[in-house]
């Protein structure tokens, strides 16, 4: 039993990490598809990815030395359906004391094919209930889940061992799947109860009209990371072309590739960088004029692109005054971003009559 506990201990502890490495494609395909974030949607999926890690480290751990491995003789694979019946009943035992059925309870060739249920019913569940998915598409998945947990230790993880620590057992496969399809009918009577897939997508609909500040730093990360790869590529082009870099030109090559994806962008695609078709907003103006937005992207530019690099040539020429405007630039900064989440308009908006405005249509309702 302290096994599994130890498995259980250390899946919750890697989980965090595994979440922060999930979290913003998590948010980019919900903001992408829903225009917003479900709480409830989150608790499902979250929980759902810490169970399979729970499910993957019962299955690999704990891992022996490469040393205890290479000296193993047990055999690599058993595929003989219900060969846990003969290991039980190889045992001459009395069937007629109480305290003979203890000790076939304790024996690794009875309770583990029950684990081996045990371990694959949430799967089920998750399957029916979240993903909708019939019976034979749950049957499907479970089966190819558990040959996943098969073929893990068959290959001794893949390689890092020379040879499985653990017996490939067409029982644990067989195991592996009623679980997943008691977990499928366990589900059905909670569907009445738990709120629907449906109930919980119209909410995200709904919800997604509304532009929020994260969904903009979303947006604005996403085109970060687009510019840093054609700046980048640029970059590259630049040097192999034998053209002297020097702090200039470098700050002008910036300057261009900044201009074209959150200047130009916008202008030519409707109001749209990258970042913010992912996150299905666009900038719109009250009185729907183009100049509006032209102005408003400048503005935008100048503010959030322009500054930050004169600043920093005036402080690479060690002048006080670039130091001094750096040091508003991180006030306001913060100012920006209280103004980001708490979804107000900023000076530039305000100015120009333009507004970020949600792209999810009505009719996409399920």
């Amino acid at each position: 039993m302290n096994i599994y506990l130890n498995s259980i201990t250390t899946a919750i502890i890697v989980f965090p990490f595994i979440a922060f490495l999930i979290t913003l494609p998590y948010l980019i395909i919900n903001y992408n598809k829903y225009g917003s974030i479900s709480k409830l949607r989150s608790l499902i999926i979250y929980s759902f990815v810490l169970y399979l890690l729970c499910s993957f480290f019962l299955v690999i751990l704990p891992l022996p030395s490469r040393e205890y491995v290479s000296n193993l003789t047990i055999p690599k694979y058993q595929l003989e359906p219900f060969y846990f019946i003969y290991d039980i009943t190889s045992n001459e035992y009395n069937l007629n004391t109480f305290n003979t059925l203890l000790k076939i309870i304790k024996e690794p060739s009875f309770y583990q094919p029950l684990f081996n249920i045990i371990l694959t019913i949430p799967f089920g569940i998750y399957l029916r209930y979240y993903y909708k998915c019939s019976f034979k598409k749950t049957l499907f998945l479970t089966i190819c889940l558990t040959l996943f947990f098969e073929i893990t230790q068959l290959t001794g993880i893949y390689g890092i061992y020379s040879r499985n620590y653990r017996m490939f057992d067409v029982d644990d496969i067989i195991f592996n799947t009623l679980g997943g399809i008691l977990g499928y009918f366990i589900c059905k009577p909670f569907l009445k109860i738990l709120p629907s897939r449906e109930s919980i997508d119209n909410k995200s609909f709904k919800m997604g009209k509304k532009v929020t500040g994260l969904r903009r730093f979303i947006a604005f990360i996403i085109d970060i990371f687009f510019i840093s790869i054609v700046f980048g590529i640029s970059l590259i082009i630049y040097l192999i072309n034998n053209y002297s870099l020097n702090l200039i030109n470098f700050i002008i090559l910036l300057l261009i590739v900044n201009y074209v994806m959150l200047v130009l962008f916008p202008i030519i695609f409707k109001g749209k960088t990258i970042g913010k078709s992912l996150v299905r907003i666009s900038v719109k103006s009250s009185d729907t004029k183009l100049y509006q937005v032209i102005i408003r992207t400048h503005l935008m530019y100048i503010y959030i692109v322009f500054i930050p690099l004169f600043s920093i040539i005036l402080i690479y020429d060690n002048n006080l005054l670039g130091i001094i405007s750096i040091l508003i630039y991180i006030i306001y900064m913060f100012i920006s971003i209280f103004v980001l989440f708490t979804n107000k308009l900023f000076w530039y908006e305000i100015l120009t009559r333009t507004k970020n405005v949600s792209t999810i249509r009505v009719d996409e309702l399920i």
